[in-house]
């Protein structure tokens, strides 16, 4: 399955250091993510963060969310992309927990096409 890493803000020596890496859990067409899933445990202290994105492909959008998720106030440990067909855009949202569970994409929209889902597999780099 694809991964989508970015690098984070702290370096030692030059070298990046925590750079999160997502992978890849979902792929789909004509749904979102339930707001109601593992990834959204905590929405009052850490609700989920949604941002539009501007990318021309998914590759794109699913580095930029992939960076927006890991630069948010806190690392976001998961996130889905979505292209809003009417809106002609990316969208981003991204949950303070882990979640891999492909079930969560069970809110049926036909107002969007590709949708992925990523989590935070690991960290990488460092020293």
């Amino acid at each position: 399955m694809p991964t989508a890493s970015v690098t984070a803000t702290a370096y030692i020596n030059n070298l990046p250091v925590n750079v999160p890496v997502y992978k890849q859990y979902f792929a789909g067409t004509g749904v979102t993510e339930t707001i109601n899933n593992p990834g959204n445990d905590d929405p009052e202290t850490y609700p989920p963060v949604t941002t539009a994105l501007a990318a021309s492909n998914s590759c794109d959008a699913v580095q930029q969310c992939a960076a927006f998720a890991a630069n948010a106030r806190t690392v976001y440990y998961s996130f889905d992309v979505h292209y809003l067909i009417t809106e002609k855009e990316y969208e981003c949202v991204a949950y303070l927990d882990r979640n891999y569970d492909s079930g969560a994409f069970n809110v049926q929209n036909a107002d969007v096409g590709p949708v992925y889902g990523y989590y935070l597999a690991t960290f990488v780099g460092g020293g």
